[in-house]
């Protein structure tokens, strides 16, 4: 999905995820293709105004010709995405193109993805970090997370941690989940900051409360080590429980080992608050976003 190149939603298509998953076992099937047939949903579904566009391809093509902005956004994501039309990078660049050239920042941020990506584009960092700029000098939360990653990896510009947290911030700060998981390793490991492990705790669990799996896991590590939060492998385990949930095999393979020493009382107790943090915040396993 476009603009989350960090990265929240898998990396794999919808048929390698359903094979990796099958080979983890029933249970880790089971999540997988629950967040399988999210991500497809999202991926065709329209959001905001974008509701007022037609679905059928050519009259979408029609508007788009005629220079509807919002039209041409939709062909690129479409193309992008490859789950109603075949999959054509170069169809998604011409349509990006035209809607990022006319200043949509969305646009904008997803031509960067293909740069940085190298899809149906050469691969160009500088040419992907002159589309997220433009994207998140007009406040593209994405866009922002995105070129904080370039600067913090020193893709296409020299490298530049605190650059890269001034950007992250300006992205948490509207609410983006990546952005909130890279600050809180920023606090964890010292990263450009002054280390601390509470400012971490407060990042990984804003990221992990709107279902970021990796700050779930993160969340479930700071409880297992005592790092910002007294040690409690109650909490730890009902953390990977609920990344679990999204069939996230990094958990499944932690529950196991976090839990091998845990009673059976603690094992129910972690059950039941995971059941219960769930029921207080369906955010927690939410469907993937609906366009970016």
């Amino acid at each position: 999905m476009e603009g989350f190149h960090g990265r929240s939603l898998p990396a794999m298509r919808p048929a390698a995820m359903a094979k990796t998953a099958c080979a983890a076992g029933p249970v880790a099937y089971r999540a997988a293709m629950k967040w399988i047939v999210a991500l497809l949903v999202a991926a065709t579904s329209l959001t905001g105004d974008d509701k007022k566009l037609p679905t059928e391809l050519p009259k979408l093509k029609s508007l788009a010709i005629n220079g509807s902005v919002e039209a041409q956004y939709q062909l690129g994501l479409l193309y992008a995405t490859g789950e109603t039309v075949p999959q054509d990078y170069e169809e998604s660049v011409k349509w990006y193109t035209m809607a990022a050239k006319r200043g949509l920042a969305k646009a904008q941020n997803n031509l960067g993805v293909r740069f940085e990506r190298g899809e149906g584009v050469n691969q160009n960092f500088r040419e992907a970090l002159t589309w997220y700029l433009k994207a998140a000098e007009q406040g593209n939360a994405f866009a922002q997370t995105n070129l904080g990653a370039m600067f913090a990896r020193g893709n296409g510009v020299r490298r530049n941690v605190e650059e890269s947290i001034k950007w992250y911030r300006k992205a948490a700060a509207q609410g983006d989940a990546r952005a909130q998981n890279f600050l809180g390793h920023n606090y964890r490991r010292g990263n450009g900051v002054v280390r601390d492990l509470k400012e971490a705790v407060k990042y990984f669990r804003l990221a992990a409360n709107q279902g970021y799996v990796d700050a779930q896991n993160s969340m479930a590590v700071r409880y297992k080590n005592g790092e910002g939060v007294e040690k409690d492998m109650v909490k730890c385990l009902a953390w990977r429980i609920i990344a679990c949930e999204h069939g996230n095999f990094t958990a499944f393979t932690w529950k196991a080992k976090d839990s091998k020493d845990m009673t059976p009382a603690q094992h129910k107790a972690a059950e039941d608050l995971a059941k219960e943090m769930i029921k207080q915040n369906p955010k927690l396993i939410p469907a993937p976003p609906a366009d970016e």
